[in-house]
């Protein structure tokens, strides 16, 4: 499927449709804002490793919190937002958390100190009582995950549900971290697949 320039106002009736129950308003969403929005990330971040776990973060955090956007602004600001948000954050603890790594750690910890969920919430939204959790249990991306090989999904899922490290995937599994990074690049991928198939 090609990608899709949209206009703002296609932009909101996608979220419109979406809000209504039509879940494939927002695979287009994703195939139109991918690109971009993984680009504008990876500026960021310097990494394009880091650049992917967060452009999906930012799809399932923009999933979940939907009800959230305000139309009064284009659906591409929000979204963009929500990613050098989680961008900036992951610079944040990165480099908090750089001081107490040793270097024999350095190889394996470098890409993995991204935000939990419920850190980016408190950050963001501590003024509600209505504490969301951005995990992958949504429905919608439940059942497409479903669609997926049990390597990739439960690759998926102790990354993003279980916010296992790299390292602690690897040990998990008794697989080298090199293959949990591969795996984990090839599941993203399949993932976005599906999402535009729907």
């Amino acid at each position: 499927m090609s990608e899709r320039r949209l206009t703002t106002e296609q932009a909101r009736e996608l979220v419109r449709r979406f809000k209504q129950g039509d879940k494939s308003a927002f695979a287009e969403l994703v195939q139109a804002y991918r690109k971009p929005l993984y680009y504008t990330i990876l500026k960021i971040v310097g990494n394009e490793t880091d650049a992917e776990d967060l452009t999906t973060e930012t799809f399932i955090k923009a999933y979940e919190n939907i009800d959230k956007y305000d139309e009064q602004y284009a659906f591409s600001t929000w979204l963009f937002k929500i990613g050098n948000n989680l961008a900036i954050d992951f610079l944040r603890k990165k480099k908090r958390s750089a001081p107490t790594v040793s270097l024999s750690d350095r190889v394996s910890t470098s890409d993995e100190d991204s935000p939990t969920y419920e850190e980016v919430l408190k950050e963001q939204a501590r003024d509600t009582s209505e504490q969301v959790h951005y995990r992958m249990e949504a429905e919608y991306v439940k059942k497409i995950m479903e669609q997926m090989p049990e390597d990739l999904r439960q690759i998926l899922e102790l990354k993003y549900v279980h916010e296992l490290t790299h390292q602690e995937i690897a040990e998990k599994l008794g697989i080298p971290i090199g293959t949990v990074k591969g795996r984990l690049a090839r599941a993203r991928k399949l993932l976005f697949k599906l999402l535009h198939r729907q």
